[in-house]
């Protein structure tokens, strides 16, 4: 064992290496059985994936290839059915080598096999030629492995002319280091490093490769790819609308999966925008319903600053302010936590006046209470600064807040206040694709009272309604549909106020278009476009005694909960057809068509509908003959260049020219 362990030192840099850095075949891996004749050591083989046992298994239990049966294809196979274990545990090298013994005892009395003859390629060549050298100086044949009780074969030997007895030729060569292994696993020497080197060709050659297709393992699929003859899949979280959802995606044949760690989905759609691995986004392949940074509309403070930066950059840019200044349609507004804005606001307060004082980034009416009088004003400044203080301790932030001017003339329906509710859908961003649904109106349980200290007396959301006592009894009739409104208002409004008939479909749906064109336009060079990202947004809109429309809020993720009959006729249309238009124009991004005409488009009207954003200029030529017109290159190259720093270069080539938009309403104009 000696000198079996000490060429198994020189040979190391052969062995291959495990992931943790140990040997694959060290010493504790030798399988030595002591023959009457000598030591038999054997190495595992290199192609083994699991075990020290399957280096010779195949070759002395099956010596050919027809004999091995159908469930011994795989080395797994194998283990299991002999060993009984398919990782073999940590043993030390006295308990190895007594399993080794004993098992290959077992192989050779159950079968009964004949060892096979290991030497291959060249020296099974040159053995042969060897022996049949002596057979024909001596006219002898040579002498045959004789099989012991033990099963153990006896070192091939041959006899000369001479009665002598020599060992066959691979063994002449006694200083040759590497060492292989005849049919009865004895040492063999050979004749020199090149006969090793080729032997052990040979042999890798007749084993079994790791990578060979008998041996291939399945290849468990990433988290993120998409198979195309996948079926569609798809995800709903939270308890907003999820039937809502759901039903017509099972339509289309998609099917539901209940995993929000599978990214392999084809749609996803969630509440919160925290719930969508973005990083793991498949562009092109997914599709998720909110844009990464939507919080530049749906934020109460980047609405703010998105519209006030928007009416700058037009000022500075073109040399006059938008068609429709933000201060016409928000009511006054500031920054409460912002010195600038704070000092501002406290110059134009007067003692008495209604402001209303709101969270930058919460819905449903949370945190939201009315500043009714100097006292409350100077009470919640040093309650904000207290609080800004013990936060700075443990390095959270504090959530932001703006005050607004309250609207104290607000038309009323029937003596109550109310709101309206309508939707705008951005379907798609590469292109673009916005779409305008007119929505329902919302009223308050309660007349309304300007010095009332109910809350559900200003507020109009369903979330705060429901907290009236009262609620259960007035709930069908806290949602209006439109038409209703327009019925109201054609009756009850119109002769008093002196204004068109169906006022509401046409001077207010103008109104309220514009101001959603506005505010889309405020941001639509900054929200991050991908094929595949959609939104749907709720916004509020709020008219005055003197028809004056005001945009209250934008909301993310907006309420679809239907708890009564004008709701149950508005909300389940607006999801399934902002599923169908979002899926049709995700189809058509894909296949590099026209968005426009869409097929599903049914309730919806469009409000813009343009170009590929990020558009590549066309590239000027490197040269220009100067017996040539360069007037067509000078107006090439005064073309600025608008890409943005990190646009996607995978992205399909679409048309850049703006779809012309159809479908509007006929007395409609937009102006984008």
């Amino acid at each position: 064992m000696g000198s079996s362990s000490s060429k198994l030192k020189a040979s190391s840099r052969e062995i291959p290496m495990t992931s943790d850095g140990s040997s694959d075949a060290t010493e504790d891996n030798l399988i030595a059985v002591n023959s009457r004749n000598g030591d038999v050591t054997s190495l595992m083989s290199e192609n083994s994936d699991d075990t020290m046992f399957v280096s010779f298994a195949n070759d002395l239990i099956f010596p050919n290839d027809s004999e091995v049966p159908d469930k011994f294809e795989t080395t797994k196979a194998f283990m299991k059915e002999y060993v009984g274990y398919t990782k073999p545990p940590r043993l030390s090298s006295e308990e190895k080598r007594a399993r080794a013994e004993e098992r290959r005892t077992m192989y050779l009395g159950e079968r009964k096999v004949k060892p096979p003859d290991r030497s291959r390629g060249k020296q099974r060549g040159k053995d042969a030629a060897a022996e049949k050298k002596n057979e024909g100086a001596s006219g002898s044949e040579p002498v045959k492995p004789e099989i012991t009780d033990s099963g153990k074969a006896t070192p091939n030997k041959t006899e000369t002319s001479t009665g002598k007895t020599e060992k066959p030729a691979q063994e002449k060569t006694a200083d040759s280091k590497t060492t292989k292994h005849d049919s009865g696993l004895n040492p063999v020497k050979s004749d020199s490093a090149k006969d090793a080197k080729d032997t052990k060709e040979d042999s890798a050659k007749e084993r079994p490769s790791k990578k060979s297709s008998s041996h291939t393992r399945s290849t468990k699929l990433p988290s993120c790819s998409l198979p195309v003859n996948m079926q569609p899949t798809f995800y709903v979280g939270g308890g907003n609308g999820v039937s809502l959802v759901e039903a017509p995606l099972l339509g289309l044949g998609w099917k539901r999966t209940n995993d929000k760690y599978d990214e392999r989905f084809r749609l996803k759609w969630v509440e919160c925008k925290t719930r969508i691995n973005y990083g793991a986004f498949k562009e092109g392949e997914q599709l998720v319903n909110h844009i990464p940074n939507g919080n530049l509309l749906t934020n109460k403070l980047g609405l703010l600053n998105s519209l006030q930066e928007y009416e700058r950059v037009t000022m500075s840019t073109k040399g006059r302010p938008p068609r429709l200044r933000f201060t016409d349609f928000v009511p006054e507004t500031y920054r409460f936590d912002e010195k600038h804005d704070r000092e501002a606001f406290m110059e134009c307060y007067k003692d008495n006046e209604l402001w209303i004082c709101k969270p930058t980034g919460m819905n449903q009416g949370k945190g939201i209470f009315i500043i009714r009088s100097r006292e409350e004003l100077d009470k919640l400044i040093e309650e904000r600064e207290q609080r800004r203080e013990q936060l700075a301790k443990s390095s959270k932030p504090m959530m932001t807040r703006i005050v607004q001017k309250y609207i104290t003339n607000p038309l009323l329906l029937d003596e109550r206040k109310f709101d309206i509710r309508a939707y705008m859908l951005i379907a798609s961003t590469t292109p673009y694709l916005v779409l305008y649904h007119k929505g329902y109106v919302r009223l308050c349980c309660n007349k309304y009272k300007e010095d009332s200290k109910e809350l559900s007396t200003h507020l109009t959301n369903q979330f705060v309604q429901k907290k009236d006592p009262n609620y259960k009894d007035v709930k069908e009739d806290t949602a209006w549909s439109m038409d209703k409104f327009n019925q109201y208002i054609n009756e009850n409004v119109a002769p008093h106020k002196e204004i068109e008939q169906d006022w509401v479909y046409n001077t207010l749906t103008k109104q309220m278009q514009k101001i959603m064109i506005h505010c889309f336009n405020s941001v639509k060079h900054k929200l991050q476009s991908r094929v595949g990202f959609f939104d749907l947004f709720g916004l509020d809109f709020m008219v005055d005694t003197d028809l004056k429309v005001y945009l209250i809020e934008i909301n993310v993720n907006p309420a679809l909960h239907t708890n009564c009959e004008a709701l149950k006729e508005v909300i389940p249309g607006v999801v399934e057809e902002t599923l169908y238009v979002t899926i049709e124009c995700f189809e058509k991004t894909r296949k590099n068509q026209q968005l426009l005409p869409l097929n599903s488009m049914r309730n919806f009207s469009i409000l813009y509908c343009g170009s590929r954003p990020y558009n590549m200029p066309s590239r000027p030529s490197r040269s220009v003959s100067p017996s040539k017109d360069t007037s067509t290159q000078e107006k090439r190259s005064s073309i600025p260049n608008t890409a943005a720093p990190g646009a996607p270069r995978s992205l399909h080539r679409f048309s850049t020219t703006s779809t012309p938009v159809v479908s509007a309403p006929p007395n409609l104009v937009l102006k984008p």
